[in-house]
């Protein structure tokens, strides 16, 4: 069973397979220190990528 058909005259086809997403934490600096808890009760996140 053939599931991606490729164009035969091209030279070269590429297929990327992974994901990008952000994370969203709860901020923890030394200016602010969010502990552990519910995220409604969160007010201050910081963003990280990842790959995989």
């Amino acid at each position: 069973m053939k599931y991606i058909t490729f164009d035969e005259g091209r030279p070269l086809d590429l297929i990327l397979l992974g994901r990008i997403t952000i994370d969203f934490n709860p901020a923890y600096t030394d200016q602010v220190k969010e502990e552990f808890k519910p995220l409604k009760n969160v007010h201050m996140f910081e963003s990280q990528v990842q790959s995989t």
